[in-house]
């Protein structure tokens, strides 16, 4: 469902990719966080070069940038900026956005374009993307946590039944 949101989100802005990256844990992380960025969603579905779909922090990058310090790095002109990892040769422009769930910094929604100071217009409209990403991805949290207390309420309910019957059937052995 989010890519579609996504697509909509690049041609709004003027955008040739958008993506969403969570921070997850990862084996090819060298920090003791253990964590890397992950893309989970995208516009369009497949980045240049695919080793690029796990992004560590030892890699750099806006996105790491933005996670690390909690808050939106906008970048006008990209050729000005060391940070910036060039994997489309026509990006001019970029922007990551954090996404929190609940006050917790989850990941980064991040856009890049081919014109130059692309994004300062739709800063406020991007934030409101990005809230409502981390609110959608809170609510699904708080739906699988009430399908495993509903299942754990369940077995409860279960096992009072079975203790019920043991306790009746040792009655009848007496």
């Amino acid at each position: 469902r989010i890519r579609a949101s996504l697509m909509d989100l690049a041609k709004l802005t003027d955008s040739h990719s958008v993506s969403l990256r969570l921070a997850l844990p990862s084996a090819a992380a060298m920090q003791t966080h253990g964590l890397a960025l992950v893309r989970i969603a995208s516009y369009p579905n497949q980045l240049p070069t695919e080793e690029m779909s796990v992004l560590t922090e030892d890699l750099g990058g806006i996105s790491w940038t933005c996670m690390r310090t909690g808050y939106q790095v906008y970048v006008p002109d990209v050729t000005a900026n060391m940070q910036y990892l060039k994997l489309r040769p026509y990006t001019v422009s970029e922007l990551a956005m954090p996404v929190r769930a609940e006050g917790i910094l989850l990941g980064t929604l991040n856009l890049e374009s081919p014109l130059y100071d692309a994004y300062l217009p739709f800063q406020p409209l991007i934030a409101a993307f990005a809230g409502a990403v981390g609110r959608t991805l809170a609510d699904s949290r708080a739906s699988l946590e009430q399908v495993a207390i509903d299942s754990a309420a369940q077995a409860l309910n279960h096992r009072h039944a079975l203790d019920s019957y043991l306790s009746m059937l040792a009655g009848e052995l007496k």
